[in-house]
């Protein structure tokens, strides 16, 4: 079923690629003074485990790639509180100023995802979780470029819900 012409502008990925970046750089520090960048992937807690679990020499695997962090869509939910016209239609004028451009106004959709972390030791995973915190009262803003063609640059609210 086609609703109308393909139309692909990475909005979607682009706002998993910023929540990303946002945890990209937490590091670790032991008292033996060696830092740790702690790694990033786009995967739930309960996947990363299922691998771990299904490698034969898991000690040493665990040893080298703890602690880690995972993050992955849970919820996509229509939001109506933020619903605007259905009719109504953006006006943006083009990248190289000559032609104008039209589109119908956003459709409102909340985006849950879940931040996982995994560690050896609880100091570990506390050290992870006081560099994410702070920054959340509760939520956290960043700005993303929608739609690159039209110049749509848009803030969106990281909400903090659950510890």
């Amino acid at each position: 079923m086609a609703f109308t012409d393909h139309f692909y502008h990475g909005s979607t990925r682009k706002l998993i690629v910023a929540f990303g970046t946002i945890f990209n750089n937490i590091e670790i520090h032991r008292k033996d003074n060696t830092v740790n960048t702690v790694p990033l992937t786009y995967a739930s807690k309960e996947k990363f485990y299922l691998s771990l679990k299904q490698n034969k020499n898991l000690d040493r695997l665990s040893s080298t790639i703890l602690p880690r962090m995972g993050f992955i869509i849970t919820d996509v939910s229509y939001d109506f509180e933020r619903k605007q016209s259905s009719i109504g239609k953006f006006n943006a004028q083009s990248l190289d100023s000559l032609t104008q451009k039209k589109m119908f106004l956003p459709v409102p959709y909340d985006i849950q995802l879940q931040l996982s972390i995994y560690s050896r030791n609880m100091v570990d995973g506390l050290q992870i979780l006081e560099q994410i915190i702070p920054f959340f009262k509760p939520s956290f803003n960043i700005t993303i470029n929608e739609l690159d063609e039209m110049g749509v640059i848009r803030d969106i609210p990281i909400i903090l819900d659950d510890i």
